[in-house]
């Protein structure tokens, strides 16, 4: 497969506000396999969120500054754990030039969970996420009542914390949650990452003192991140970003071996091309988990263009001229 690849630069619509502080570019590399005998082409992304644990787009670039012109599938298996965002880019790039269907697949039938924002949230979703922990907590409290006022009928809030929380914290949020789902069951449908990865066994304790389940995303970024936290007892949700987990190849396998996982996937905030793949992978992989649950892709609101759910309306065709639109918007001197 001939490999080519190109750095692009994506500024969020406002910069986002984390409790890492302010994101006002989405930076990462785009990959392009090309098949020497057919001249079929398969587009891949690479999307680090370093803060989170996946490697940084410096060296992915450099990774990819290694490689040589001509890639085989055995030197894409053999991309080091420490470059989870680059082997799913290459990846999914490989499975696209090989799979005729690959962009042809049906996912109209799939759930969705929106974010909330500073406006009432649009359309009806499921669930809504909305990120807590950035505020001085008497305030994010207050206004969480705001958001059950504003959530539509019939549908959840997810809250997360992006591990910010100190430890007393985070007991004031789940006993508040738990009181909540007293009321009104199920309305808090989890709690993410309240406390940094560090503090695992204190992860564990919340997860027993509180009825509000606990959803772990930080602690189990990349695959053997996931595996490592499962295999040590870890019974609750856990957050898989396909474009960071690495293989999705291997999740699958992992997942047959497990079936009573329960797994909420979610965007990194790809452009189309990482997003189709993730959704591909999410849509696939989530009715064999134990407990389905709406997909983390309603995040359209960031970006000036791209909103990730209008890939679910086009045809095979739209899509592939889409990904090659992407590519020659950003590869482009």
């Amino acid at each position: 497969m001939r490999f080519a690849f190109c750095r692009y630069r994506r500024p969020f619509r406002q910069p986002l506000r984390t409790r890492y502080g302010l994101w006002s570019i989405r930076e990462g590399i785009l990959v392009r396999l090309t098949d020497a005998e057919t001249g079929g082409q398969g587009y891949g992304e690479i999307a680090p969120i370093p803060w989170l644990g996946s490697e940084t787009v410096e060296e992915a670039l450099a990774f990819c500054q290694q490689l040589p012109p001509e890639l085989s599938e055995a030197e894409i298996e053999k991309i080091p754990a420490t470059l989870p965002a680059t082997r799913f880019g290459l990846e999914c790039a490989w499975l696209a030039c090989r799979d005729p269907g690959w962009l042809a697949r049906d996912l109209s039938g799939l759930s969705w969970c929106g974010l909330f924002g500073k406006t009432p949230p649009s359309g009806s979703y499921p669930a809504y996420k909305v990120k807590v922990g950035v505020e001085p907590l008497e305030q994010e409290v207050k206004k969480l009542e705001s958001w059950l006022e504003q959530l539509p009928a019939g549908s959840c809030l997810r809250l997360d914390a992006n591990g910010g929380l100190s430890l007393e914290g985070a007991r004031r949020w789940l006993a508040l949650c738990d009181r909540i789902n007293q009321e009104w069951p199920g309305k808090i449908e989890f709690f993410e990452q309240p406390l940094p990865p560090a503090q695992h066994a204190d992860l564990s304790r919340l997860s027993w003192e509180f009825q509000t389940p606990i959803a772990l995303d930080e602690s189990v970024v990349g695959l053997e991140q996931l595996q490592a936290v499962h295999q040590a007892g870890w019974k609750g949700i856990l957050v898989v970003k396909p474009s960071l987990v690495g293989s999705c190849l291997a999740l699958r396998d992992y997942l047959r071996q497990h079936p009573s996982l329960d797994l909420a996937f979610s965007s990194a905030l790809e452009t189309p091309i990482g997003a189709w793949h993730g959704l591909v992978w999410a849509g696939s992989l989530q009715a064999k988990t134990a407990h389905p649950r709406a997909l983390g892709w309603g995040v359209g609101e960031f970006f000036q263009e791209g909103d990730p759910l209008t890939l679910i309306t086009l045809s095979a065709q739209e899509r592939a001229a889409l990904m090659q639109a992407v590519w020659e918007r950003h590869s482009q001197p």
